[in-house]
């Protein structure tokens, strides 16, 4: 959490901001096109010519707090309630997907929801990481049709 509230969130050019994200090893594995689609759609163009992330590393921090609380086991929900306890009630065809390279809690938390979700099957996505739609588009195309025709009626 700490890390992304050091993000940096503004850089001189969208061409700055492309060369330090592809050397960070989050974003290394990203298709060309991604990284710079990811440029040019989650920047904002300053009036001094500089780009600013759309997505403030304060907001990103405050998204990914509850994610975190559930790798951790800790989360307990908002005032809304805990989500997890109304996966059981999901009475359509779900498919939960993992990617080989994502960290071993990703695998867990999708085994746990496949396991509340009645109609749920598992997807694994090999030889990418947590991205995979930024990382190798094709499997994702390849895994949406599958689930298609897998699915009844």
């Amino acid at each position: 959490m700490q890390g992304t509230l050091r993000r940096q969130p503004d850089f001189d050019s969208a061409t700055a901001a492309f060369t330090r994200y592809r050397a960070a090893p989050a974003f290394a594995t990203w298709s060309e096109d991604a990284l710079w689609s990811y440029v040019r759609h989650g920047f904002e163009t300053q009036p001094d010519g500089r780009v600013r992330l759309l997505c403030r590393p304060d907001i990103e921090a405050a998204m990914l707090g509850p994610i975190f609380e559930a790798m951790e086991q800790v989360y307990a929900g908002d005032e809304r309630g805990n989500p997890f306890a109304s996966l059981a009630g999901i009475d359509c065809p779900v498919r939960v997907a993992t990617a080989e390279n994502s960290w071993a809690i990703y695998k867990e938390m999708a085994a746990r929801a496949v396991a509340l979700i009645p109609a749920a099957s598992q997807w694994t996505f090999d030889g990418v990481g947590h991205c995979v739609a930024q990382e190798a588009p094709q499997l994702l195309l390849q895994a949406l049709a599958a689930f298609e025709t897998q699915r009844p009626g």
